[in-house]
């Protein structure tokens, strides 16, 4: 195997600290705990730690934002035997029957 070259890091002591303290908890020397977490491998000892929100909250979300682009899809797509979304369709509304100014009624 080849030699690893030397490098310099630069932290603050208090991030030296932390990033020591997170080594050790992990069971790894500074070095490689680094070289780990550069390359996203799993180094900060968080395999085991539970997720912040819950797999039901998780499924709610997806579920919400499935909804949600189904709704855009369906605004932007064209109205049958018209070149025009459903989008197009409620702004010209709205430009037609809105008042042209403050208090201004068409």
């Amino acid at each position: 195997m080849k030699q690893a070259k030397s490098r310099c890091l630069y932290p603050t002591p208090a991030q030296w600290s932390r990033i020591q303290a997170r080594a050790k908890a992990a069971g790894m020397m500074v070095s490689p705990f680094l070289v780990a977490c550069a390359l996203k491998r799993d180094a900060g000892g968080r395999a085991g730690e539970p997720l912040v929100l819950t797999a039901d909250v998780q499924r709610e979300l997806f579920d919400r934002v499935a909804r949600l682009d189904l709704f855009s899809r369906t605004m932007l797509a064209p109205l049958p035997g018209m070149d025009m979304a459903v989008f197009e369709a409620v702004a010209l509304l709205g430009r037609l029957f809105a008042p042209e100014g403050p208090g201004e009624a068409r």
